[in-house]
C-alpha cells in the first residue's frame, strides 16, 4: 500500500497507510506506516493485537514511540494502559464523552500538549512528534515521573477524592441546591 500525498499543507489522517508485515510477537503484529507529505516520508511502527492479561500486552507498548488514539471513539482503558506502560499517547478531543476520554486521561497525567483540537491538528502533531525524537523522549520522561505523582495512577487518592465529590453532591442535593460544578 502506498500513502497518498495530501493536497494541502496540513496532513490528514487519510495520509497514513499500513505497509508490509515486519514481524510479530505473541498475538501482536508489527507493521510499518509510511506518511508522505511533499515527497517527505516518515516511517512509524504500528503495533496492534488482541487485548490480553498476558504481561506481553503492556510490554509491547515499549516497542512504539507514540500511541495514536482513535477518533471519535477514544481508546479509554487502552490509553490508560498505554500511559501506564510509559508510552505517550496523542488524542483528538471531540464533543462527546467517549471522544473526550483520551483528553481526560492526558490531562490527569499532565500531558495536555498531546490533546489535539481537531483532526488537522491531530495529524500535524503526529507528524511533528514523529520527527522530533528528543521531544518524544522528554514527554516519555515526564510520563515516567507522573507514575508516582499523578492521580491517574494513584487509585487510593482517586477513590478518596471521588468519594469527597460524591459526599458534596449528596450534601448539595439534600440542601436543595441546584447542580453546579464541584472543584477539589
Amino acid at each position: 500500500m502506498h500513502a497518498s500525498t495530501p493536497s494541502s499543507a496540513v496532513p490528514t489522517l487519510a495520509d497514513f497507510a499500513l505497509g508490509g508485515k515486519l514481524g510479530s510477537g505473541g498475538n501482536a503484529t508489527v507493521h510499518r506506516a509510511v506518511w508522505t507529505k511533499s515527497g517527505e516520508a516518515v516511517a512509524l511502527k504500528i503495533i496492534h493485537g488482541d487485548v490480553t492479561h498476558d504481561p506481553k500486552y503492556l510490554a509491547r507498548f515499549q516497542c512504539a514511540d507514540l500511541y495514536l488514539d482513535t477518533y471519535p471513539y477514544a481508546g479509554c482503558s487502552t490509553i490508560a494502559d498505554v500511559l501506564w506502560a510509559g508510552l505517550p499517547a496523542l488524542t483528538c478531543a471531540g464533543e462527546t464523552c467517549v471522544a473526550r476520554a483520551g483528553a481526560s486521561l492526558l490531562t490527569a497525567v499532565g500531558l495536555p500538549e498531546l490533546i489535539a483540537t481537531d483532526l488537522d491538528d491531530y495529524a500535524r502533531r503526529a507528524l511533528e512528534l514523529a520527527q522530533d525524537r528528543p521531544r518524544l523522549e522528554a514527554i516519555r520522561q515526564r510520563l515516567s515521573a507522573a507514575r508516582t505523582t499523578s492521580i491517574l495512577f494513584d487509585s487510593d487518592r482517586f477513590a478518596t477524592q471521588i468519594e469527597a465529590l460524591y459526599i458534596e453532591m449528596s450534601r448539595r442535593a439534600r440542601a436543595g441546591e441546584k447542580p453546579s460544578p464541584i472543584g477539589l
